[in-house]
């Protein structure tokens, strides 16, 4: 192992009683410090700053790296595809540590000289919670810590968003809750919180908000299930900016952006409205409207192109600015995970009209079935028209796993969707993201 030498390497730094702080750039983290002190340690790699601490009371301590049991001559880079596995220490020294995923940091507390070996294995963390601190946007989270977590994995859009993927991703959090203060798992459904489960899509890379109309990335989320079967449009019209769903429901003050509504749907269910703690975490953007011609020849990133498009319907707008919004038809084909035969990419370049079990059966089992956002029970509106001349059809997410055009008129799935705010975050160390146990909100 080698060893640090402080005489040659290091430049004192004494101010009396008080901490040393050491700043210095290394790969292999070797420290020998005499006295009770502070170290940290910057680490480049891709313009990116890795900061550790290490803790040291006593003489010196040795550190070295390895890899599913491989020693390293780098110190493991966040985008390596590797998670914290422990500290293996000689028995000279008492030691203890605690890795922080958020910083991406080791803080190490030993009584006195010490030998020990930084652990990593190849793998992916279950949940978000494990990665995001306390007073990190999640946003910003997901933007630097995303591809560390299982079931989180780039798109194969220009945009290159990260999306949950697969069939039973753990993507929940709560929300729309009554009050956000003093949230936590056991009180989330209580009648002071009374919080509903809804589910993270993903980080998307090329939002446009309202005020100064350029391009963020925000959190974009879904509700978990359906709020009942609704017409899209009250008549044979497919443009969202006149849409009866739009303006006078889902947008509407008077009705689900109303504190305090509830209502009914057709199966008896009761739903409520967005409350007022939840409205305001709400982001407002640009909610693209374009679409293609045709439902039965269209791969998941042409659907994403072509909604990002100009292409619509006749007069149509191309665009509309508000808060709720729905799916798209590649927020569903994204969301896959592929299978054995087919696999994510397989599935990605296959038409999303072939996604049923009435046409292509591996197509359903591989990439449908590996979809969480696919309910099974029930066909679901998007927000995507048909732009065929004097179409007055809209694209769904059908119960077989297919994506189809139906008539603006007829009542189907409705789920609501949202972009959060940048200030919006989650509680570190609470929450998995299951169903059980979501991710707990901090507005």
């Amino acid at each position: 192992m080698f060893r640090f030498n402080p005489e040659k390497e290091l430049k004192k730094i004494q101010h009396g009683g008080r901490n040393r702080f050491i700043f210095f750039s290394f790969l292999l983290l070797v420290i020998a410090v005499v006295g009770t002190s502070y170290a940290f340690y910057q680490v480049r790699y891709s313009r990116r700053i890795i900061y550790t601490r290490v803790k040291i009371n006593r003489k010196d301590i040795e550190l070295a790296v390895k890899v599913d049991g491989v020693s390293q001559t780098n110190f493991p880079k966040q985008t390596d595809g590797v998670v914290y596995d422990g500290l293996e220490c000689t028995t000279e020294g008492i030691t203890t540590a605690t890795w922080n995923y958020g910083t991406w940091s080791l803080d190490l507390n030993s009584t006195g000289p010490n030998k020990c070996t930084i652990l990593f294995k190849k793998g992916t963390l279950s949940s978000l919670s494990e990665v995001c601190t306390d007073n990190m946007p999640l946003n910003e989270c997901i933007a630097q810590h995303g591809l560390e977590v299982a079931n989180i994995a780039e798109d194969t859009s220009s945009d290159r968003n990260l999306r949950y993927i697969g069939a039973t991703p753990n993507n929940y959090i709560w929300y729309n809750c009554k009050s956000y203060d003093s949230l936590t798992e056991a009180n989330a459904q209580d009648s002071t919180h009374d919080c509903e489960r809804w589910r993270i899509i993903g980080l998307m890379n090329d939002v446009v908000e309202v005020t100064n109309y350029r391009a963020i990335d925000r959190v974009k989320i879904i509700k978990a299930d359906s709020i009942g079967k609704r017409a899209w449009h009250s008549s044979a019209v497919n443009n969202w900016a006149k849409a009866s769903l739009n303006t006078s429901f889902l947008n509407s003050t008077s009705y689900y952006l109303k504190n305090g509504y509830t209502f009914t749907d057709t199966d008896s269910n009761t739903h409520k409205g967005i409350t007022t703690a939840s409205k305001a975490m709400i982001e407002k953007v640009v909610w693209d409207l374009g679409g293609p011609a045709n439902s039965t020849n269209v791969t998941t990133s042409q659907f994403y192109e072509a909604e990002r498009s100009t292409t619509v319907n006749g007069s149509n707008a191309n665009h509309y600015d508000n808060l709720i919004g729905l799916m798209y038809p590649s927020d569903y084909g994204y969301a896959t995970s592929g299978g054995e035969t087919y696999n994510r990419q397989k599935c990605l370049d296959t038409i999303l009209y072939n996604w049923s079990s009435d046409q292509d059966v591996t197509a359903y089992t591989d990439c449908a079935e590996k979809d969480w956002l696919l309910d099974t029970s029930a066909i679901q509106w998007t927000l995507t028209p048909n732009s065929s001349s004097s179409s007055h059809y809209v694209f769904s997410v059908s119960a077989s796993g297919l994506v189809y055009d139906y008539s603006a008129t007829s009542a189907i799935g409705v789920r609501p969707t949202l972009y959060l705010t940048s200030s919006v975050k989650i509680k570190s160390g609470e929450g998995n993201g299951s169903s059980e146990t979501p991710y707990i909100l901090v507005p």
